[in-house]
């Protein structure tokens, strides 16, 4: 059982790979290959588009709570096909509509079945199917995946749209989650070892009755975690994580081609600084597993802090070294935005209710996500993103206080 069981294991840090990549990466990372070519043949402004993702991004979050509880009760498997399936769906509704309405419609869909087939489901599999001492090191491999779909389907995507048009491209992207990912999940996707040894995977296990679930008196549940006040604290400092890491990304291009970067310059600095991301994020659930889950967390929040802080003061000085030191520092840090919550969680509150817990502090992700027009909106007030980068470089300076001081096991006794 023990072969069957790490063969298994790294099986499904493939296929949560794979997901990633087809799912998220395309859902979030390469929308903005999309945003001119629709824009224009639908005669829209480019903003009518854009609401589109954010549209999703609210869906997300709204699903995320129901996701996380309905994944830890019920088969796993099936609600990831039906993700998986929906995602399809959404593509092949985007490939053949005729206005921006069918696109709003659909990526309410969409933003759910993200929520049933990417992070929460993926942290749940990895939690059951790996101890402390890998667990890190496979969420670092299984993450790295949307980082790679980026960096692969951006220009693959792309080649179709000037090729043959932004529909095919949508058709192409929902082909790809039929055909690939459904097989994979139907055959490897399993719960839990236990699933896998007492019922080969084909049994519905209810919350009680599940044999993975190995409750403890002193885990929470989530109405037990909604009553902390550090719940709240560790949530809001996600919320500013999630914000900060995507405003690198949003608004680093426009902020760097402000002060006289050439935009090429300033594309290559956002890439190289994504292919940094995808080492550190392997690099990063290695040191989670040797070093310990708070204190590498919390050492990534520091260099977070700089690396933002440095950014903006790179705008000033302008200075080459600088860029290289922004690179470095963002490979390094930013794999906390995605690593660490499934990480932290257990420790905060056990194991019992990961799932539940999860999905609550999920939401936290889609709200930075969609505070992200703040960043705007400071822009557009003052001509100016420094007031931006130096408001979150105050706020991540008070994420490392919030995490090191309540990121912590709140329970009678630790894990």
């Amino acid at each position: 059982m023990d072969i069957r069981k790490n063969a298994r294991g790294w099986a499904i840090v493939a296929v949560s790979f794979l997901i990633l990549m087809f799912i998220f990466a395309t859902c979030i990372s390469c929308m903005g290959v999309y945003v001119k070519p629709v824009s224009e043949d639908l005669g829209i402004p480019r903003t009518s588009f854009t609401l589109t993702i954010t549209i999703q991004a609210f869906a997300m979050m709204l699903s995320s709570m129901l996701a996380g509880k309905m994944l830890e009760t019920y088969n796993m498997k099936r609600l990831m096909m039906a993700g998986t399936t929906a995602s399809a769906v959404c593509m092949f509704i985007f490939s053949v509509a005729p206005s921006i309405t069918y696109f709003y419609l659909a990526g309410i869909l969409m933003g759910v079945s993200v929520a049933f087939t990417c992070n929460i489901p993926i942290s749940i599999l990895i939690k059951n199917w790996f101890d402390e001492k890998k667990e890190g090191f496979a969420l670092g491999i299984a993450f790295v995946g949307s980082g790679a779909g980026a960096m692969v389907l951006n220009p693959l995507y792309t080649f179709i749209i000037n090729s043959y048009g932004w529909r095919a491209s949508y058709f192409t992207a929902g082909a790809f989650m039929l055909v690939v990912l459904i097989p994979l999940i139907g055959f490897i996707v399993v719960k839990s070892p236990e699933e896998l040894k007492y019922t080969n995977g084909t049994k519905t296990f209810t919350s009680e009755e599940n044999p993975a679930k190995q409750i403890r008196e002193d885990d929470f549940t989530l109405s037990d975690a909604l009553k902390q006040p550090q719940t709240w604290a560790v949530y809001i400092g996600y919320t500013i994580l999630t914000l900060s890491s995507m405003a690198l990304l949003n608004h680093g291009i426009p902020f760097m081609t402000d002060y006289g970067m050439p935009s090429s310059v300033a594309a290559a600095v956002i890439s190289i600084s994504s292919a940094a991301l995808i080492l550190g994020k392997v690099i990063s659930g290695a040191l989670y597993d040797k070093y310990g889950v708070r204190r590498v967390t919390i050492f990534e929040m520091i260099v977070v802090t700089l690396c933002i802080t440095g950014f903006w003061i790179n705008g000033m000085i302008d200075s080459m070294a600088m860029i290289v030191l922004f690179v470095i520092l963002y490979g390094i840090g930013i794999p906390v935005a995605t690593l660490s919550m499934p990480l932290i969680l257990p420790i905060m509150y056990g194991k019992s209710n990961f799932g539940s817990i999860m999905g609550m502090f999920s939401t936290a992700s889609g709200l930075g996500g969609m505070l992200q027009v703040i960043i705007s909106l400071i822009y557009d007030s003052t001509g100016s993103y420094y007031p931006a980068w130096i408001i979150l470089s105050v706020l991540c300076l008070l994420n490392v206080v919030i995490f090191a001081a309540f990121a912590k096991s709140l329970r009678k006794h630790a894990i």
